[in-house]
C-alpha cells in the first residue's frame, strides 16, 4: 500500500487538495473521467440545477461500477468453472 500523499485535483472548474494513498495517475483519470461526464451531462441538460447534473453524473458512475462488478463476478465464476473442469479432466488422466 502506497503512503498517503496530497494531490491538487481539479473537478468542476474548482482545485481541490485531496489527502490519498491512491496514485496520481489514477487521481487524474478519475477526475478527467468525472469532469469529462459532468461537460456531457451540461450539452444533454442545458439549463437547470448544477446539483441535479452532478447527482446524475454520480449516477452514471456508479451504473458504470456496476457493471463492472457484475463482469467481475461473472469471470470469477468462469474461472472457478473452468479450473474445476481442468482437475476433473487431470483426474481422468491419472
Amino acid at each position: 500500500m502506497d503512503e498517503q500523499k496530497s494531490i491538487k485535483v481539479s473537478l468542476l472548474g474548482k482545485s481541490f487538495p485531496i489527502v490519498t494513498d491512491e496514485s496520481q495517475e489514477i487521481i487524474e483519470n478519475a477526475s478527467a473521467r468525472v469532469n469529462s461526464l459532468m461537460q456531457q451531462m451540461r450539452e444533454k441538460i442545458s439549463s437547470g440545477d448544477e446539483v441535479k447534473k452532478i447527482a446524475f453524473v454520480a449516477l452514471q458512475i456508479a451504473i458504470d461500477l456496476e457493471k463492472k462488478q457484475q463482469e467481475l463476478s461473472a469471470l470469477k465464476q468462469q474461472t472457478i468453472d473452468l479450473v474445476g473442469k481442468l482437475e476433473n479432466s487431470l483426474i481422468d488422466c491419472a
